[in-house]
């Protein structure tokens, strides 16, 4: 039977193919030979735009010094991005003088310049000028309470209910007439106005539906760019961005003081005799919220999307940038993001951060965000489609998961790449802001034009010709407006939004192309389609397509739970549907139109075409046929990558972009397209090649195999070639000549994060840095450093002035184990601010040295060091708007010993290959974990519940224990559920009632997790006073997931903990520290275990079990902070040049790797395969072969102490620390980077 359905969906859905067919292939004008030209070598539009952030008093020199610097790496537009930290003050005079500077400089450099419209976001404030200018654009929202007495009508007061059982009656008229019913049940609306805050200059966050307000922001900001460049719009200046403009200025629910009357006049009854229904099951409350949000939605694009889209369009530039975009199915903030989207030139959205997962809430690996913009694109004409990317990714981001993301933003449709950020200064707080950064601070920057180059050309490939596809899945956003703002249905609202984003990943896994249909565009832009079908020149009936703008479609989706349709997108499909449209449902006919009852969607479910699946069903019945589709993509047997493809259409073929987004597996399969000859594109290198395809059956068959982050552009052409050749070659490893020579390419790093601070009469000993900073400024008159929480309106911070007497005094320490490093510096920012002095003596910054950033000044403290304790002190007087307390650097040849208390200055070392004991993150049967609260049991019971975890060590004999390793639970998607804080105590007797001490009050750092099975936890020291102990307790205190113990509280992650591995060693006279044998464990207060089930006993703490050889990085070889890069040199003897020359790298972490073969780079390590052809530059005879592996600034700038974070930084990360330290040294989170196998030299022959 399903046989028989899918035959007879596929014939019905070919006339309609074919119908459209000719009217696609008409429009296709852009051939594959211009194609290649543009693609070869892209015009700058599109080129990477990151935002440039303007973050200090800015200078002529540090405006055109970025520039080129972004120019030197290919790097040819950006938006002008006002950001916490920005001193200058903002729209003045300097501001627009410092543009036309840029200006200036993108005219040397050939670059564009764009405008971002807001000091820092949302968009729409003009850093404090519209509310100061407009006081009535204050924003508003509306909020509701409970009273059990008549309450009393105040000021804000906009309507008052009495409630009786699922119904609200209107008594505000009655109050306001003195009427005082009695006592019962009564709701409250009031509206609320925005606060002033610090983030908006101290003033407020405007109302975007209030008339008139987006003018003035029009007027104060676009107008003023119009007045001093407008010269260059729609030349070097090419459009504005916006970023997160909302209509929920003040919390609640969204409110303008013309919302009662828009909404009366739309739908003919009060919204104010409704409102209760917003926020309560009352009374019609799904009509109520459907017409309240429809009516929000138009007042938003009216009084904001339309006069901006507007002022852009007379002007010749683009209106971009993104709205909230990842909250879907919450719509409170923003009512349609599809709807406000299409009112831009180029629409956008964001995606944060380097972590995939795969929800409609997440950003990376949120299909449905992505798709929503890319389908706008295509109905709507849209060319350029623009991403935000990379933001808060963190230090760590590396170039392949740059590439990694970028490929799964550019298959998806995006084809305009906004890196954020490219910071002009990283000093003070701005290093924190979400970082990473595209700018000369990296250790990589010199590379990153190889990044720029791919993405520009991935930007080119997506831009040409159409992407054009023949499903239509709605998107049930009216119906989730009916589960807004009421907790009794959070949840339907949340299975909305996760049954509308499996659908679609669903349809993404089964390669099926379609669009995303937004009910708001269709009532603008819908309509319905004919078209006579021919088959073989033979006239068959008339065809109706829907159809949204530019595309039409053959078949729609109803997502499941699609409960209401607007009446337009109803009419549409009455029509279509008549005549043959497929719609496919996945839940029963919608029961309402417009929010009211109808059965229009039973009468629909009649119609011909009409067929009612599971989730399932619909993909398998929409996977794409060689017939319909003229492409088909096949995934063989058992594949484990995460494979997305994109497919646009040239006058004389296909584009076909695979990319396989898995970090874990390759992907493998073929494509069977209506083509007859295939080439592939280079999207590093621009070159064109045929690539290897055969013939079968009339049709292109093309096998493919992806490696993890792997990605393959193909041009599937309509015109004959031969195919490419298939590269069999066989690979003779050269023998290495000597051992691997392993050198830092340049000083290593100690970060000091913990002060001394004196300030106010008040002084701290150890202070965290960020701490002290706090305290510095509150100490001199003002609640906290402004230019990490603020945004300065005109000159009000910059211009404050502080008393002669004012300042403070701040001390940096660090310990040297031996003689001093020669030379030894030491980095401070900004050292001009300062009187300094080393150990007493004074110490001055030499001119133009700086380490990091050009405000970061380099001492040299040779001559002033010693052996031993060093003290580094400052001195500010008086106190200005520029001190900010940071971290110091101190930079020389030597290791670092991890401490209980931070790290020691060491002789040196040389980095090595070396191998270490991680943990497992697969742990049952090798970890502890105790057995929780209310898990599978009673959560009142007090039998299983463990609210006060702890264990007892029996460690066989009496030792003087000198120090405890300690491997933390590390489960591979929880490492959460590790120990934080422990309190450790030691006996000589089992219970701890004869000789007992307190030994230490740890931290230990979360486990980093990781794929299943992987070794990834290595030890953390914690040195021990030496007593004799027998006995030893560890007491759990907290853990990652923000469980203090004891508790009898298990709603957070039900209060799990536990650890990996613990070994002890004892001290002997020698002074080694020899690991104790034959340790026990004497008493635990629970375990998890389970017949058949969990293993997690605390016999695993001591068992060895789970531990395993890892490679180590340079993070445990002393160089914990240190990004630079570690050069891995390697002779190879070549007796006569013969085919060609690879050097592979099979194992190795890094930001990125530079190949280098007799002085002569070769290439990078970007992605895999980790190889690099170095044919040219291999000569007869010895042949020096150097792998430079980069780091990343994570391990110099952290964050250190908010637990194992990679692939996120938010500027709270970097404030979490213990108020007082520094903590151990192993305590410290880095990365492990370096080279973990010899690399090899591989001659190739056919």
């Amino acid at each position: 039977m399903k046989r028989l359905l899918s035959a007879s969906w596929t014939c019905l859905c070919l006339a309609a193919v074919l119908s459209a067919a000719a009217a696609e292939a008409a429009e296709q004008t852009l051939d594959s030979a211009a194609a290649r030209t543009i693609f070869a070598d892209p015009p700058r539009q599109y080129a990477t735009a990151p935002l440039w952030v303007w973050n200090d008093l800015l200078t002529d020199a540090q405006i055109r010094g970025t520039l080129r610097d972004l120019a030197g790496q290919r790097v040819r537009q950006v938006f002008v991005h006002p950001r916490p930290g920005l001193m200058t003050p903002y729209l003045s005079d300097e501001w627009f003088r410092l543009w036309r500077v840029a200006l200036d400089e993108a005219e040397k450099l050939d670059m564009n310049v764009w405008i971002y419209d807001e000091n820092s976001y949302p968009s729409g404030f003009a850093g404090g000028h519209v509310p100061e200018r407009m006081p009535e654009s204050r924003g508003r929202g509306l909020v509701f309470r409970d009273e059990k007495q008549p309450p009393r009508i105040g000021p804000d007061t906009l309507a008052v209910y009495r409630r009786t059982g699922d119904t609200c009656e209107n008594i505000t008229e009655r109050l306001r007439g003195g009427q005082l019913p009695p006592e019962g049940r009564y709701v409250v609306a009031s509206v609320v106005r925005a606060k002033d805050s610090p983030w908006h200059g101290d003033r407020c966050y405007v109302d975007l539906m209030y008339p008139g307000v987006t003018e003035k922001f029009l007027e104060v900001t676009l107008d003023a760019y119009e007045k001093h460049v407008g010269d260059q719009f729609g030349k070097r200046v090419l459009g504005a961005f916006t970023d997160e403009p909302n209509v929920r200025p003040a919390g609640g629910l969204p409110w303008t003081d013309r919302l009662p009357a828009e909404f009366q006049r739309r739908w003919g009854y009060s919204l104010l005799d409704h409102l209760p229904s917003l926020a309560r099951p009352v009374g019609d409350w799904k009509r109520v919220r459907h017409d309240y949000f429809q009516v929000v939605l138009e007042q938003f694009i009216e009084h904001w999307a339309k006069p901006y889209s507007t002022w852009c369009e007379n002007r010749g530039l683009a209106f971009t940038g993104h709205y909230w975009d990842h909250e879907w199915p919450n719509c409170i903030g923003v009512t349609d993001n599809m709807a406000m989207s299409a009112w831009q030139q180029i629409p956008a959205i964001d995606c944060l951060m380097n972590q995939y997962r795969e929800d409609t809430h997440a950003q990376f690996g949120n299909v449905r965000f992505v798709r929503e913009v890319q389908s706008l694109c295509n109905q709507l004409g849209r060319e350029r489609y623009l991403c935000e990317v990379y933001g808060a990714g963190g230090w760590d981001l590396r170039f392949e998961d740059m590439k990694r993301i970028a490929d799964w933003l550019g298959v998806l449709g995006v084809n305009f790449f906004d890196e954020h950020l490219s910071y002009i200064t990283l000093r003070g707080a701005r290093k924190a802001d979400h970082p990473q950064s595209f700018s000369y601070h990296e250790p990589w920057w010199d590379s990153y034009h190889v990044m720029a180059q791919y993405l520009t050309r991935l930007s080119a490939a997506m831009s040409l010709g159409q992407q054009r596809n023949r499903i239509l899945v709605i998107e049930p956003t009216t119906t989730a407006w009916m589960y807004q703002f009421d907790a009794t249905h959070a949840a339907h609202l949340g299975e909305i939004g996760r049954t509308f984003f499996d659908l679609l990943l669903g349809f993404e896994r089964a390669q099926v192309e379609y669009d995303i249909g937004c009910e708001d565009v269709i009532a603008r832009h819908g309509r319905v389609a004919r078209d006579e079908a021919r088959i073989g020149g033979r006239q068959i009936g008339e065809s109706f397509r829907f159809a949204v703008g530019r595309r039409e479609y053959t078949t729609v989706v109803l997502p499941p739970l699609t409960e209401t349709l607007r009446s337009e997108t109803m009419k549409l499909l009455e029509e279509a549907a008549a005549s043959g449209l497929q719609i496919l449902s996945c839940g029963p006919p919608p029961a309402l139109v417009d929010g009211r009852p109808s059965g229009r969607g039973a009468k629909l479910a009649a119609s011909p075409g009409w067929t009612q699946v599971d989730p399932g069903r619909a993909t398998e019945m929409l996977v794409p046929v060689l017939g319909l589709d003229r492409c088909a993509i096949r995934r063989a047997a058992g594949d484990q990558g995460i494979l997305f493809h994109h497919r646009r259409q040239l006058a004389d073929g296909h584009l076909l972009l695979l990319v396989n987004t898995s970090l874990d597996a390759p992907s493998q399969g073929f494509v069977e397209a209506q083509a007859k000859s295939v080439q592939k594109w280079d999207l590093f290198t621009g070159a064109v090649s045929a690539h290897p395809f055969a013939i079968e059956n009339g049709a292109a068959k093309v096998a493919f195999d992806l490696p993890r982050c792997g990605s393959l552009l193909l041009f599937l052409s309509g015109k004959p070639g031969e195919p490419g050749p298939v590269a069999v070659e066989k690979a003779t490893p050269i023998a290495p000549q000597g051992p691997l020579q392993i050198a830092r390419i340049a000083p290593n790093v100690l970060t000091l994060d913990y002060v001394d601070i004196t300030a106010g009469g008040e002084t701290h000993q150890r202070l965290y840095y960020n701490r002290a900073n706090q305290l510095a400024w509150q100490k001199n008159g003002l609640p906290r450093n402004p230019w990490n929480s603020a945004v300065q309106y005109k000159d009000e911070l910059i211009s404050k002035t502080f008393p002669p007497d004012s300042g403070f005094e701040v001390t940096y320490r660090f310990t040297i184990d031996g003689p001093v490093p020669q030379p030894l510096e030491i980095v401070i920012e900004r050292p001009d601010l300062y009187a300094m002095t080393c150990n007493g003596t004074p110490i001055t910054a030499a001119k133009d040295a700086w380490w990091l950033d050009k405000a970061f000044g380099r001492i040299d403290v040779t001559a002033a060091a010693k052996a031993g304790e060093n003290a580094v002190t400052l001195k500010a007087r008086p106190f200005t708007m520029h001190h900010e307390i940071a971290a110091a650097f101190v930079l020389g040849d030597f290791a670092l010993r991890p401490a209980s208390a931070g790290f020691v200055i060491s002789p040196p070392s040389a980095p090595s290959l070396a191998k270490g004991v991680a943990h497992s993150t697969d742990i049952e049967g090798v970890a502890w974990l105790t057995s929780g609260i209310g898990f599978q049991r009673d959560p009142a019971a007090k039998a299983g519940n463990d609210g006060t975890p702890a264990v007892v060590f029996d460690l066989g004999r009496t030792v003087n224990l000198a120090a405890i390793e300690v491997w933390n639970y590390n489960e591979s998607a929880l490492p959460n559920r590790g120990v934080k804080k422990l309190e450790i105590h030691g006996s000589t007797t089992p219970d701890f009632a004869g000789d007992t001490s307190r030994l230490s009050t740890a931290e230990l750092a979360r486990g980093p997790g990781g794929p299943v099975g992987a070794k990834t936890a290595f030890a953390q020291t914690l040195p021990l006073p030496g007593r004799p102990v027998r006995y030893v307790k560890f007491t759990i205190l907290s853990n990652h997931d923000g469980v203090t113990f004891p508790t009898a509280d298990g709603s957070r992650g039900n209060a799990f903990v536990g650890l990996g591995e613990v070994r002890f060693r004892a001290a002997e006279p020698s002074g080694k520290a020899a690991l104790v044998e034959g340790v026990t464990i004497h008493s635990v207060s629970s375990e998890l275990v389970s017949p058949g089930g969990f293993d997690r006993r605390a016999v695993h703490l001591v068992d060895g079990s789970g531990l395993g050889e890892a490679a180590v990085g340079w993070n445990q070889q002393g160089m914990p902070f240190y990004a630079s890069g570690v050069a891995y040199r390697q002779s190879f003897r070549v007796d006569t040049v013969a085919g060609r020359y690879r050097v592979s790298v099979p194992r190795w972490h890094g930001s990125v790797a530079k190949v280098i073969v007799n002085g002569r780079l070769c290439g990078h390590l970007v992605s895999q395969p980790w190889e690099v052809d170095v044919t040219d530059a291999v000569r007869s005879g010895d042949n020096a072969v150097e792998v430079v592996v980069i780091g990343t600034l994570k391990n110099t700038l952290g964050p250190h102490h908010a637990g194992a974070v990679a692939g996120s930084a938010w500027p709270r990360m970097f404030q979490q620390a213990p108020d007082h330290g520094p903590p151990p040294g192993s305590a410290y989170h880095a990365l492990g980077y370096g080279l973990f196998e010899p690399f090899a030299l591989l001659n190739l022959a056919p």
